[in-house]
């Protein structure tokens, strides 16, 4: 959790030009995973931020392409409500 805020505060060593839209980013419909930094760079790209204690992290390359996979439908609409803060439901009204 400490290291997690502190990359928040740093991202620009981590991810250079980024800026972060959530911590623990989990508003999936249909599960439970969190991403531990989600961002977007100067071209509205999305960037995954996983971090990770050790480098035994079981299954890190899946991981990575199911956080790929799940947020490739996201718009750049989406990541500003993101960042926002407005729940999905408020946004729909």
């Amino acid at each position: 959790m400490i290291f997690r805020r502190l990359s928040r505060r740093i991202i620009d060593i981590v991810a250079p030009g980024c800026l972060v839209i959530s911590e623990e980013f989990s508003d999936w419909e249909d599960s439970r995973r969190r991403i531990d930094l989600l961002a977007i760079d100067k071209q509205a790209n999305l960037v995954v931020i996983e971090l990770k204690r050790d480098e035994i992290g079981a299954h890190m390359e899946l991981q990575a392409l199911r956080y790929a996979a799940m947020i490739s439908t996201m718009s750049f609409c989406e990541s500003m409500r993101i960042l926002s803060g407005i729940s999905l439901e408020a946004w729909d009204r």
